[in-house]
């Protein structure tokens, strides 16, 4: 039995005691943290709006100066459309009435297919920019319910950082002495105050974890593809629901211990001086330690909105270029029906004047052009709503190996 106690004690010190070292480690690493600076490069360099921008205006010019004849497809369907045509305008001069009659309308259906292929593959890249769209609102809308139940732990922290100040009063109120017959009930009060200024410690570390974990939620969403971000179950919103894990237990227990420790230790240190200084020492040290956390809080919940407003950015330039792409591909249906019509119009016009129904080609082949273009600008615009996500994601973590500590250190004391 005393070798099973040894041996339980032995795990539970090294067990805090590596867990002491992770929690300091930490502590260490978001002090660095807080000495991070910019350069002014990084200041005044373009924003993610305006990186996106440019990125795709590249892409959309080359479509207004140019017709893109280097384009690959659209160079090998020129062609064929041009060779039809003009074979559509000698046939009457080349061919018998009667060939003539059966290649008119044949090659009034090829180029009807050209164009309504042209309408098909722009719808395509209109519909693949509308879900990219939908999965970016999916994510701005998840990492939404997140930072509400982040500020609802926030709210939470304000409260006790009152509450606590209020105790700190109260017990600095209760130092004097009032009468003799109540320096029973001082006392009890004096505890009572120590007590519920250490609970209110405890409760405010929980509240702060809670705040982490929808933190790292927020982060672990952000740096997934939209494409698993649907996959993805929203987590329980109660943050009392978020410690169920034996990480987050023992990670809650270390944190109490290390929140409560000021105010107990000043509670029974120094012994030298009445309890009534030590209290008021103490509930100071509790209030303290409140204000420390909600200074956490606050830090994490200003990241992760920062992260939901570069979402709300992304999502804002891909809903542009998706509506901007829909609107340059709602011709493509007219230009498909006049088409298809005057394929019909040349069956029909075959019969009874070649050489009018060969002019007609030519109406489609401009027909063509046109939707071909429309098609092109769809491709771009769509392709432009594809990459806002990936070009206008902001790094959300800060790289501690871009710069010496001691340097910034050095920058830090200077300035």
């Amino acid at each position: 039995e005393a070798r099973r106690r040894r041996s339980h004690w032995r795990r539970a010190f090294t067990q805090g005691w590596s867990g002491l070292r992770m929690g300091l480690g930490r502590l260490w690493v978001k002090s660095l943290r807080a000495l991070q600076e910019s350069s002014p490069e990084s200041q005044y360099a373009p924003d993610a709006a305006e990186r996106s921008v440019l990125s795709i205006q590249s892409n959309l010019d080359e479509l207004t100066v140019s017709v893109r004849t280097s384009e690959r497809n659209w160079k090998s369907a020129g062609s064929i459309v041009a060779a039809g045509t003009l074979f559509a305008l000698l046939s009457p001069l080349l061919l018998s009435d009667t060939i003539t009659e059966i290649v008119l309308p044949l090659v009034g259906s090829g180029l009807t297919l050209f164009a309504v292929s042209a309408e098909s593959k722009a719808r395509r890249r209109v519909a693949a920019s509308k879900v990219a769209c939908a999965q970016i609102g999916h994510v701005v809308f998840t990492i939404g319910e997140f930072v509400a139940a982040a500020s609802l732990c926030k709210a939470d922290l304000i409260m006790a950082a009152g509450l606590t100040a209020n105790v700190c009063m109260l017990a600095l109120v209760l130092e004097r002495r009032m009468h003799a017959s109540f320096d029973g009930v001082q006392a009890f009060l004096r505890i009572a105050l120590v007590l519920g200024q250490a609970l209110a410690c405890a409760w405010s570390v929980q509240k702060y974890l809670g705040c982490m974990r929808l933190g790292d939620k927020v982060l672990e969403t952000v740096n997934q593809p939209v494409q698993e971000v649907t996959l993805v179950p929203t987590i329980p919103l109660d943050v009392g629901q978020l410690n169920t894990s034996g990480v987050l237990c023992r990670r809650w227990r270390l944190a109490c211990l290390l929140a409560v420790a000021p105010t107990l230790l000043l509670a029974f240190w120094p012994l030298s001086r009445p309890f009534s200084q030590r209290a008021v020492a103490a509930t100071a040290a509790g209030a303290a330690v409140v204000s420390l956390v909600l200074l956490a809080a606050e830090r994490t919940c200003s990241t992760i909105e920062r992260v939901q407003a570069s979402r709300h950015r992304s999502f804002a330039l891909a809903d542009t270029f998706s509506n901007e792409a829909e609107q340059t591909a709602a011709l493509l249906p007219f230009t498909s029906a006049a088409t298809i019509a005057l394929s019909a119009a040349i069956a029909l016009v075959s019969e009874v004047n070649p050489i009018s129904a060969s002019a007609l080609t030519v109406v489609q082949a401009v027909i063509w052009i046109v939707s071909s273009r429309r098609a092109l600008a769809t491709k771009f615009e769509s392709l432009a709503a594809l990459q806002v996500d990936s070009v206008a994601a902001q790094p959300t973590m800060w790289d501690s190996s871009s710069e010496s500590i001691g340097r910034r250190l050095k920058h830090w004391a200077i300035n």
